[in-house]
């Protein structure tokens, strides 16, 4: 049979890759060109090999790696296609939408964010003009000498868009609510419920949380006492501890979501059990897998409140009354979504989970009043 030019071919599994009979022809084909990089990399590099350059590299004094990482909350809701919302919509929101929008979503900020996103452009340009190669290795010379020098004066012009926003935060946000829940009413009803869920999880946060979401870290192995200027030095620590700060937030972040999404499964499958819960033994297994998960994920108990909630979810795996389960998976609910909020993030729950899993607003007033001075 004649080969077809562009078919799929048999992958040939690289040397010392063991493949499972679950194993993905992806998987097989990523794992042949790693093997394959990894073989043409060492021929490159005589009598070394990949560990002793890194490690050769991290030793180095004069060169280092260093990469910049920016962040921003929502500012825009995704509508579809803009220019037929437009059509049929009052002289008054048609110019609102043409001034807020662009092909596909209606923005909030909208000058403020092509400013933070023209100087977050400039300073990543810099950066990888910096870099060896395109990779994230740059010289100390380079690091020290040139970008922070360049990084301190655009983030000036940075915090200079954040206070704007800070200044005009509430009058922003009341035009911008009331404003977008008129377009959707005007065109497109049927998608109100969707977008008043978008529009909460950026309006509903305070404008102190709001503008501490635009924000920047730098990860790198320079050290801040290499730093002559001490603005520079501060800019730099400052920004390092940033980037440790985000990386355990995100952690955080992602156990409660774990938490959320395992005891709203939960809520889900009891939904409809009987009083006495005996007969549900895959629920109490789930749930005490979930405990394990989130454990091994919360090593040596750095999080307090995420350990006393796998202790709940361990003694909810107990409870044989469907009532006091419900009452169990309320309170650690309540807890992960008021967790959540006071970091900005919205967990949204599943169709098929309980009512009461679906109100925000009781168990953020619940977990208001147990956290009450």
């Amino acid at each position: 049979m004649a080969e077809i030019i562009g078919a799929a071919q048999e992958p040939t599994i690289p040397e010392n890759v063991t493949v499972s009979t679950a194993t993905s022809v992806k998987e097989v084909v990523a794992a042949k060109v790693i093997g394959e990089n990894l073989s043409k990399i060492s021929s490159m590099m005589g009598d070394a090999n990949a560990d002793t350059l890194i490690a050769a590299v991290e030793s180095a004094e004069n060169i280092g790696t260093a990469v910049i990482h920016f962040h921003r909350p929502p500012m825009r809701i995704a509508l579809g296609n803009m220019s037929s919302v437009i059509s049929g919509l009052s002289e008054e929101l048609s110019t609102f939408v043409d001034r807020r929008s662009d092909a596909f979503s209606l923005k909030a900020f909208t000058d403020e964010s092509k400013k933070l996103k023209s100087i977050e452009e400039l300073i990543r340009r810099k950066l990888a003009g910096l870099c060896i190669g395109g990779s994230d290795y740059i010289t100390s010379e380079d690091f020290y000498g040139t970008f922070l020098p360049f990084l301190r004066e655009k983030v000036e012009e940075y915090n200079n868009v954040r206070a704007t926003i800070e200044t005009y935060y509430e009058a922003e946000m009341a035009e911008y609510e009331a404003r977008a829940l008129d377009v959707i009413r005007a065109t497109c009803p049927k998608k109100e419920s969707e977008v008043l869920r978008v529009l909460d999880s950026f309006t509903s946060r305070n404008k102190e949380s709001f503008v501490a979401a635009i924000c920047y870290d730098i990860d790198t192995s320079f050290d801040e006492r290499g730093c002559l200027n001490a603005d520079e030095q501060q800019l730099l620590k400052d920004a390092k501890r940033a980037y440790a700060e985000r990386q355990a937030q995100d952690l955080f972040v992602g156990l409660l979501r774990e938490l959320y999404n395992g005891v709203g499964h939960y809520t889900a499958l009891i939904k409809d059990a009987p009083e006495v819960l005996s007969g549900y033994p895959g629920c109490k297994k789930g749930l005490k897998e979930l405990a394990d998960k989130v454990s091994l994920g919360n090593p040596g108990g750095a999080f307090p409140v995420i350990t006393k909630m796998t202790d709940g979810i361990r003694e909810l795996s107990k409870e044989e009354s469907r009532d006091l389960a419900n009452n169990r998976a309320f309170d650690i609910l309540s807890e992960v979504v008021g967790l959540a909020d006071t970091f900005g993030v919205t967990l949204s729950p599943k169709e098929k989970w309980p009512e009461w899993t679906k109100d925000k607003a009781t168990l953020l007033e619940v977990f208001a009043a147990n956290h009450a001075a």
